[in-house]
C-alpha cells in the first residue's frame, strides 16, 4: 500500500553527496539485416564513495555495476523499424538474485528509427512486472506516455511501485523554422 511505502522509504532516506563515473560502449556487429549490437555499461566505476551529509551516520560506498545487452533493429519498409533488447544486469555482484537481472523490451517505431519517430509503440518485462509506453512526435509537438514497474527497498521491505509519466514537448528549433519559413514567404 501507498502508506508502506511511505513509511518504509521514510525510515530507510538518507542524504549523501557524490560524483560518481560511469562508462560504456556498444558496438555495432553490421549494418545489415537486423542491426545487431552488443552494449557493455559501467556504473559506479571501481567503487564510488557517497559522503553521508547527517552527523553520525556512515559513508555509503556502491559496488560497480556491469550490465551486458543485446539487440537486433529489423527495419520494415523504408522508415519502419523494431527494436528488441535483452539485457543482463548487476554482472558484478553475485549476491544479487538472477532472475531480477534480466531485463526485455520490444519497441516498435512508425516513420522513423529514433525517438523522433512520428509513432511509438514499447513494452518491457522485467522481475517486478510489466512496463510499456506510447510516443508520437507530430514534429513541432510530441508526447510520451509511459508506465513502468520497479522493485524499490532492500530484503524484505521490497515494494514493488508502477511509475506512470507522460511528457508533452515543443521542439523549439522546429518551430523557429516554421516561423523564418512563414516569414520570408
Amino acid at each position: 500500500s501507498a502508506e508502506s511505502r511511505k513509511s518504509i522509504m521514510s525510515i530507510n532516506t538518507r542524504e549523501y553527496k557524490c560524483t560518481g563515473a560511469n562508462a560504456g560502449l556498444i558496438w555495432q556487429v553490421t549494418k545489415k539485416y537486423w542491426r545487431p549490437r552488443v552494449g557493455l555499461n559501467v556504473r559506479d566505476v571501481g567503487v564510488t564513495t557517497y559522503a553521508a551529509l547527517e552527523d553520525g551516520e556512515e559513508n555509503l560506498m556502491i559496488k560497480e555495476d556491469i550490465t551486458l545487452g543485446v539487440s537486433l533493429s529489423p527495419q520494415f519498409g523504408k522508415d519502419s523499424g523494431a527494436n528488441v533488447v535483452v539485457e543482463n544486469t548487476h554482472l558484478s555482484d553475485e549476491s544479487y538474485h538472477g532472475s531480477k537481472r534480466w531485463r526485455m523490451g520490444l519497441e516498435y517505431l512508425y516513420d522513423g528509427m529514433s525517438e523522433f519517430s512520428l509513432f511509438g509503440a514499447r513494452a518491457g518485462i522485467n522481475a517486478a512486472g510489466v512496463s510499456f509506453g506510447l510516443h508520437v512526435d507530430l514534429g513541432l509537438f510530441a508526447m510520451q506516455i509511459a508506465s513502468q514497474t520497479v522493485d524499490i527497498g532492500i530484503g524484505p521491505s521490497v515494494v514493488a511501485e508502477r511509475r506512470n509519466v507522460v511528457t508533452l514537448g515543443i521542439n523549439i528549433a522546429e518551430f523557429v523554422r516554421q516561423f523564418n519559413d512563414a516569414t520570408r514567404e
